[in-house]
């Protein structure tokens, strides 16, 4: 009976593990994700500065910095709902 008790007890210490290593591991990768956030944020706000700084998207383009990711999915998001609306009005 000792035996089975024994074998009882470590396989729920593996559950116990493997759940906290879940949490872990979730809790981690939303650390990750806000960090990337973070940055990818600061890349738009510079970006942004150098445009209103005076250069232009086809300059930047040539010295090797194309648009934000994030500008860019933006500003294709904002497009289809221009279309949308002018659809709507007409």
């Amino acid at each position: 009976m000792e035996a089975i008790r024994t074998v009882a007890e470590a396989r729920q210490g593996v559950s116990d593990i493997r759940d906290e290593t879940d949490r872990e591991l979730a809790e981690f990768q939303r650390r990750i994700t806000e960090r990337v956030a973070a940055a990818e944020r600061e890349d738009v706000k510079a970006y942004n500065a150098a445009l209103s700084a005076g250069w232009t998207v086809e300059e930047l383009r040539k010295i090797g910095f194309s648009e934000p990711d994030k500008r860019v999915r933006a500003r294709r998001r904002t497009a289809k709902l221009g279309t949308a609306a002018e659809t709507n009005r007409g």
